[in-house]
């Protein structure tokens, strides 16, 4: 078996890019994460947790499937269709909304009446529901992902998922120099 190094170093450099960003995004999730779990209270940061589990549910449901469709059905017409390759993207597109918005609505009704019942306080309702929501966004940012990856702009890709947990870190000291790093003002 011969090895064609001009490839090798070509998907090694490729791979570097993602995984640099991914780890970079990585460790800066943490450092929020160790930031807020330091600034909030044990309830607050229960609470803030509960939304993040909702956000991480939310996505699956609603976006992971569909990625790797998406890339490969792109990547393969990229060259030779360019039309069938748009094509795929705006179908992918259209079937994230027409799918995502129904979904949201259900999950918001269902887990805001799970929350409920689930405790005499209302404060899991807010984080339920903002979960649900942020969801929908968070499969919209994981379709741009996988079309960055589909049409092989690593660099794009990497630093993108980089620099949106770089934006978290950032934002939340503004958060707390503003006072608003609270779920108070969100729960009532």
């Amino acid at each position: 078996m011969q090895i064609k190094w001009t490839g090798l170093k070509a998907l090694s450099q490729q791979t570097a890019l993602v995984f640099a960003g991914k780890m970079t995004g990585a460790c800066l999730g943490f450092i929020m994460s160790l930031i807020v779990a330091r600034w909030m209270g044990p309830e607050e940061f229960g609470l803030f947790s509960l939304f993040i589990v909702i956000l991480i549910f939310g996505n699956d449901v609603l976006g992971d499937g569909l990625n790797p469709g998406v890339v490969r059905f792109y990547a393969m017409n990229r060259r030779t269709d360019p039309a069938r390759a748009t094509a795929v993207l705006t179908n992918a597109l259209a079937l994230r909304i027409l799918l995502g918005i129904p979904i949201v609505l259900l999950g918001v009704a269902v887990g805001v009446h799970f929350a409920e019942r689930a405790s005499t306080s209302h404060a899991y309702v807010s984080p339920v529901m903002l979960g649900m929501v942020g969801s929908f966004g968070a499969a919209l940012w994981s379709f741009n992902l996988s079309v960055w990856q589909a049409r092989e702009e690593f660099g794009t890709y990497g630093l993108m998922v980089g620099l949106v947990n770089f934006l978290r870190v950032i934002g939340v000291p503004i958060l707390l120099w503003t006072g608003s790093l609270s779920l108070g003002p969100v729960m009532g």
